[in-house]
């Protein structure tokens, strides 16, 4: 009996997965908070009280339809998550080849009445960095970003956060920022592919 509730909820889980991918099984998604209040504690402290959050969507991962594969059959239909796949993002035609995501563009970034803003925030363990605290990947096709974390930290610990970015600019021009968020300028710089390199310093 047991093992049947067990098998009915993942089939329950599977088909609202299945629902909030639109035919695909999400790798990812995030809340934020949609409603909530602040109020201040007997020390001056910040606390924040949320009522709902909202649940926000991420591109397409090929690892969670390739995971969700693996239980074809009852739980799954796998020719129509196939069909699904090859009608998505996650398959280039012109290469005839599948792809780890579709485009990340517009996902590290946000906008407010400023204007563009990018914040990086990695939360990584800290054994992914190398012995001096180096770890380098590509960003938007064509930016390296490399994050400094020289105490090999992991960086979603509290205390860990970006404390500052070197901007290499594809004209030669370095410019440094001493703050968490990149603002308009350069993170449409950014957008526009004018910068060729990021060095991110993580700190406390």
């Amino acid at each position: 009996m047991f093992l049947g509730q067990a098998e009915r909820k993942l089939q329950q889980g599977m088909d609202k997965a299945l629902l909030i991918g639109e035919g695909i099984y999400p790798t990812f998604f995030y809340y934020e908070a949609r409603e909530f209040e602040v109020q201040e504690d007997d020390c001056g402290g910040k606390l924040v009280n949320i009522h709902s959050f909202e649940r926000k969507d991420t591109p397409y991962f090929l690892e969670g339809p390739t995971r969700a594969m693996k239980v074809v059959g009852d739980i799954v239909n796998g020719q129509e998550l196939y069909r699904q796949i090859r009608q998505s993002g996650l398959y280039d035609r012109k290469l005839g080849m599948y792809k780890v995501n579709e485009s990340l563009a517009g996902q590290p970034f946000g906008y407010d009445h400023r204007g563009l803003s990018l914040r990086l925030e990695p939360k990584l363990p800290g054994w992914l960095f190398t012995a001096t605290g180096e770890l380098s990947f590509c960003f938007l096709g064509s930016c390296q970003v490399t994050y400094f974390n020289t105490d090999r930290k992991d960086t979603y610990a509290p205390e860990c956060r970006v404390t500052q970015y070197v901007l290499h600019y594809v004209s030669g021009e370095k410019k440094t920022i001493c703050q968490a968020v990149l603002d308009q300028k350069e993170a449409q710089d950014l957008r526009d592919r004018l910068i060729s390199r990021i060095e991110v310093y993580l700190g406390t």
